[in-house]
This record gives structure tokens, sequence and C-alpha cells, in this order.
């Protein structure tokens, strides 16, 4: 294949050749962005700025992405969607609110979900309910293999340990900095559901690149709200499909 370079819509010259070796982090993008050897003099001293900033560019496409994945009613709230003892925090006695309106599909997708993760990060509730749920679970549940063997990151400033379920890590300080160096690593996307607080932290430092949606058709009135209060967030929508019981899944990732 030859190398090539050419002008992008606001005349900046993009240089393009196979650069990649098969280990790089770069691999599935198969053309990297560099002078070919053979470009005309006058055409090189113009690429030391692009390349430069081209180069710049791609590391960010090795970031994984956080994707928060969320039961919601209209009115936002996300609090205690799977059982009436599930988190009644402030007095919410609504709690199972998401069960009259089950799917197998919204089983799907959560599968398709997982496929796509390669670890969790929970705030310390979540983490014990689902590690009290999980970890119990013989092996071959396909369900419960998926939340046991995969990697989880729990925050808590109270937990001394996150051994009571397995494949646990504790970050109890420097929240940001620590999901920072989570998301520059290797790997595919880190997934987080409930953990209301934790949401509201990485929110507020736009640290999310994915809000992942099931909306269900329900006003509640009161509870814990996905978005924090005074934070505007920017969005484009980039998947919506109702579901067979009315609930709808919406996608949207930061604008």
């Amino acid at each position: 294949m030859s190398n090539s370079y050419r002008y992008n819509d606001v005349g900046r010259v993009i240089f393009n050749l196979p650069s990649c070796s098969p280990n790089s982090p770069y691999a599935e993008r198969s053309w990297g962005r560099r002078s070919p050897p053979n470009l005309p003099a006058w055409l090189r001293k113009v690429s030391y700025t692009v390349e430069s900033l081209e180069l710049l560019l791609d590391t960010e496409v090795i970031m994984r992405n956080i994707v928060v994945s969320e039961f919601v009613s209209l009115d936002n709230v996300m609090q205690a969607p799977g059982g009436a003892e599930e988190d009644t925090e402030g007095g919410f006695t609504h709690g199972g609110w998401t069960w009259p309106f089950w799917h197998d599909d919204i089983g799907a997708h959560f599968f398709e979900a997982m496929s796509q993760s390669d670890a969790l990060l929970l705030g310390r509730k979540t983490w014990q309910i689902h590690g009290g749920a999980f970890e119990p679970m013989p092996a071959g549940d396909p369900f419960g293999d998926v939340m046991n063997t995969m990697p989880k990151y729990v925050v808590s400033t109270t937990l001394t340990t996150a051994s009571a379920w397995r494949n646990s890590t504790l970050i109890s300080s420097n929240v940001v900095e620590e999901v920072r160096t989570l998301k520059a690593q290797p790997g595919k996307n880190i997934a987080i559901d409930g953990s209301s607080v934790l949401v509201h932290t990485l929110a507020e430092h736009d640290l999310i690149d994915e809000y992942s949606l099931l909306v269900y058709p329900v006003v509640l009135g009161s509870g814990k709200k996905l978005f924090p209060e005074g934070l505007r967030v920017n969005l484009r929508l980039i998947e919506a499909r109702p579901l067979p019981s009315g609930v709808v899944l919406m996608r949207y990732a930061r604008a």
C-alpha cells in the first residue's frame, strides 16, 4: 500500500501510511499519521506542527470509556429499582418500581453491555448489594459468572477491605485521579450502575463518556436523581429504542 497525503477541509495536511505493529494499542486503526519519507521538502516543513498535533490526538483514542448504565424513571429517579428494601434512604418507599415492566430484552441489553466492558466501577452501597447477591452464586451461573469474574473497583471512604466480593479493588482516596488512571489503561469500557454519589462526582469532573439509560414509564416524585442539581451536561443521542414493555433504551454520549 502506498503512502499518501491529502488536505482536509480546513487546509491542514493529513499524512497516512501503515504504521502500527500487531501489538500496538492503535492496531485496530490500520493507519497512522506521520510524514512519508518521500514527502516533498516544502511539504515536510509544513508537516512538523501537524504531526505533533495528530499524534497528540491519537493518544486519546486508546482512552477507555466510562459508561453509566441506569434504570431511571421519567423524573430522573434511579433509587432502588430492583427491590422494596434495596435502598430506603431518605424515606424512599417505591423500591422495586422496575419489575412491572420487565422484558427479556432488558436482560439481553445487560449482557450486551457487559460484553463491551472489562471492569466495573461502583460506589460502596451498590457494590455491597451486588456482592451480596452474586458472590454466593456457584460457578456456572451465566449471570453470576459475568459479575464475579470481572475486575471491580469500589469507591469508599468507610470500607477497609474489598474482600467481601472476589476480584474487587478498593479506592479510598484521590477518586478522580484514580478513575483517570483507570481510563488511561488499555481495555474495554468501564461500566457503572447504581452508585448515585459516585456518578455525580464523575459527572462534575466530566469523566462520563456515555449514559445508557433504560427509561421507565413511571413518575416517582422523590428519590435519588441520576444528575446532580445545578449541573449542566451537554449530550448527544446515539440510540433510542423502545422495548415491548414500554421501557425505552436511550443512549447518550458526551456532546
